[in-house]
């Protein structure tokens, strides 16, 4: 859709708003296009945009059947389609998916409508910005058929491989919600057989098929017992209160790291940072604490301290250099 294709469509939509009841002929004289091509327009705002579009032989015009309907267009400065433009390129989330090549689309429709120069053109993204996707390849076609399956609320069968297995197990599941963490896409669902729910990664799907049974959600069903953003997408326990002791370089850096909602920060006398949060997710926790190695001291939860020393025995005992 160039931008000839949007002015018409915008000078049409204001005809047709206004009562005016124009003619194909009207249209196609203004613009000096051909019948034909104000008909693809028409043809392309009811498909398309949903305009209740229709013809008034009294008047020889069309005209919106539907009073208010207004068209559902975006107007863009040039900044907010640059914003537009770096949430496109670096939204790796959407990479492999059904939506990828409607937003390559969209972005091109968009990018038609800049002017010939602007302050930083969109061209530097292939020769000074690099980015660095490592996105966990997942198929399309499962994506979408789970997507449909929550939306309508459907039963899916499964044929999923578990970490460390050869053979795929099948599972009857019903899917609630599909969540993107850490460059990966998971399906959080009830299972029939675990009568629980679960978090599977679509990478590790082999099939997926959708039946006409149908599900519900439960009315008690809350998305955050099950994961925490900020950590992890694992089965979570219930929620824990975490403190954590560093110098007041590391909080800054930690502070990165943990949401503002709900977090406290303890100066000590001796100039030492604690940072408090809460999280349910206790082992995607310990390997996050991990990381930073020395620099951080767990204070509580009591659990992550005896798990992180369990984890410095088996270093002890690996790599424990004998004379």
């Amino acid at each position: 859709m160039g931008k000839n294709h949007i002015e018409r469509i915008l000078y049409i939509d204001g005809l047709l708003r206004e009562d005016v009841f124009p003619s194909r002929k009207m249209i196609a004289d203004r613009f000096e296009v051909s019948i034909k091509t104000v008909e693809r327009d028409l043809d392309y705002m009811r498909d398309r945009m949903a305009a209740p579009i229709e013809y008034n032989r009294n008047r020889h015009g069309f005209y919106y059947a539907e009073d208010g309907f207004y068209l559902p267009a975006l107007f863009l400065s040039e900044g907010d389609a640059f914003a537009l433009f770096l949430a496109h390129h670096f939204g790796s989330v959407w990479r492999g998916m059904p939506f990828n090549k409607s937003a390559d689309k969209a972005w091109d429709q968009i990018a038609a409508l800049f002017p010939k120069e602007v302050a930083i053109p969109p061209s530097i993204f292939g020769t000074h910005v690099l980015v660095i996707d490592q996105s966990v390849p997942a198929s399309a076609e499962y994506w979408h058929s789970l997507l449909q399956a929550a939306i309508t609320r459907r039963k899916s069968r499964i044929e999923y491989r578990a970490p460390g297995y050869d053979e795929c197990v099948s599972r009857t599941i019903h899917p609630y919600r599909l969540v993107y963490h850490r460059e990966a896409w998971y399906v959080v669902a009830y299972d029939e057989y675990r009568k629980d729910v679960r978090n599977y990664a679509l990478s590790r799907i082999h099939s997926v098929v959708n039946s006409d049974s149908r599900f519900s959600v439960p009315k008690d069903f809350d998305l955050e017992q099950y994961l925490d953003p900020q950590f992890g997408i694992f089965h979570g326990s219930e929620s824990f209160n975490v403190r954590l002791r560093m110098e007041s370089w590391m909080a800054d850096i930690v502070g990165e790291h943990v949401p503002e909602h709900g977090r406290t920060f303890v100066t000590g006398d001796d100039g030492m940072i604690e940072i408090g949060f809460e999280t349910n997710q206790s082992e995607e926790l310990k390997h996050w604490v991990l990381q930073w190695g020395e620099n951080i001291e767990v204070i509580e939860p009591e659990s992550l301290r005896y798990a992180l020393l369990e984890v410095g025995r088996f270093y002890s005992k690996t790599y424990f250099l004998k004379k």
